[in-house]
C-alpha cells in the first residue's frame, strides 16, 4: 500500500500537474525558477509526494506550447470577426527600456465584446512614427488582421498620431490619457502645497518623528475624553469632519465641487494640519 502510494503518477496525470503549476506561474507572475525552490520543492511533497516536479526546462516548453494553442484559438476567432480595433501604448520599464503593448477588441456575431493581449514588444529608440507604425503592422500580420483593423485607440503622442497616419487607420484619443492630463493641469496652483505636503509625510515616515506623532495621537485622544480641547485639536476635529464628509459625498457631487480653488483650498487645510502636528512632535 505504501509503495503504491509513493508510485509516480502516469504520463496523463504528470503532465495535468504541470499544466497547473504552470499556470499559477504565469498568472501570479512568478519567476521560473519557481519550480526549483526549496520552499516549493518542501511543500510538494507535503501535499503531493506522487507528483514530480517540473524542471524550468520543462515550464518553458509548456508556456510555448500554451501559446501556440491558443495562438490557434485566438486566430480562428479573428477569422469571424468583421473588424478589429486596437488600443496602442508605449511605456519605459524599470530597466528603462521601451515597450509597446497591443490589445485587440472585437465583437461577435452574437454581440459580445471580446479583447485579447495580442503583443508587449520590446521597441527600440527612437519611438517615432514610422517605428510605431512598422511594429504594430508586423504584428497585425502576425495575427492576420491587418486588413480588418477599424480603429486604434492611442494617447495625443505625435508619434501615435503619425503611426495612425502610416497605418491608414482612425485615431481615437484615450479619454483615459486625456482626462489625466487635465487633472494634471488643474492641480498645477496646488503643486507647491503638495510638494509641502509630502516633505511632511517624509519627515513622519522615520521612526523618530513615527513614534512622536503616535505619542502626539494618544495626547489627542485622551484629551478628548477628559472634554478638554486646545486650539490644535480643535482644528484636527474641524479638519477630522471635514475629510469624512467628503467620504461621504457621491461622484456627481465631488465633479461640481472639487473646483481647482478647492482642491487648492482643501491642500492648504492638510498642509496646515501636518505643519500644526510637526510643530507639536518638535516641543
Amino acid at each position: 500500500m505504501e509503495n503504491a502510494a509513493g508510485k509516480p503518477y502516469g504520463a496523463v496525470e504528470q503532465i495535468i500537474r504541470d499544466r497547473a503549476i504552470t499556470e499559477l506561474i504565469v498568472t501570479q507572475n512568478l519567476p521560473l525558477s519557481f519550480v526549483a525552490s526549496k520552499g516549493f520543492e518542501k511543500y510538494s511533497k507535503l501535499v503531493d509526494p506522487r507528483y514530480k516536479i517540473a524542471t524550468t526546462e520543462r515550464v518553458k516548453n509548456l508556456i510555448d506550447d500554451s501559446f501556440q494553442r491558443m495562438s490557434t484559438i485566438l486566430r480562428h476567432e479573428f477569422s469571424k470577426a468583421e473588424s478589429i480595433s486596437l488600443t496602442a501604448d508605449l511605456w519605459t520599464a524599470n530597466s528603462h527600456e521601451g515597450y509597446l503593448g497591443i490589445t485587440a477588441s472585437w465583437t461577435s456575431s452574437d454581440f459580445h465584446l471580446h479583447e485579447a493581449v495580442l503583443a508587449l514588444s520590446q521597441l527600440p529608440y527612437p519611438h517615432s512614427g514610422q517605428a510605431i507604425a512598422d511594429r504594430i503592422k508586423r504584428i497585425s500580420e502576425f495575427w492576420s488582421i491587418d486588413n480588418k483593423i477599424f480603429t486604434i485607440t492611442t494617447d495625443g503622442g505625435s508619434n501615435m498620431r503619425s503611426a495612425s497616419e502610416k497605418l491608414g487607420v482612425k485615431q481615437i484619443l484615450c479619454a483615459a490619457h486625456t482626462l489625466n492630463l487635465i487633472v494634471k493641469k488643474g492641480l498645477l496652483p496646488a503643486a507647491p502645497l503638495i510638494a509641502r505636503m509630502k516633505r511632511l509625510i517624509k519627515f513622519f515616515t522615520t521612526p523618530k518623528q513615527g513614534e512622536r506623532l503616535k505619542a502626539v495621537q494618544a495626547s489627542h485622544q485622551r484629551s478628548k475624553g477628559k472634554g478638554r480641547a486646545d486650539a490644535a485639536e480643535v482644528s484636527y476635529c474641524v479638519f477630522d469632519q471635514t475629510v469624512r464628509s467628503i467620504k461621504h459625498l457621491d461622484r456627481s457631487t465631488l465633479t461640481h465641487m472639487l473646483t481647482p480653488q478647492i482642491i487648492v483650498s482643501l491642500s492648504t487645510l492638510i498642509v496646515s494640519e501636518l505643519t500644526l502636528t510637526y510643530e507639536r512632535c518638535q516641543m
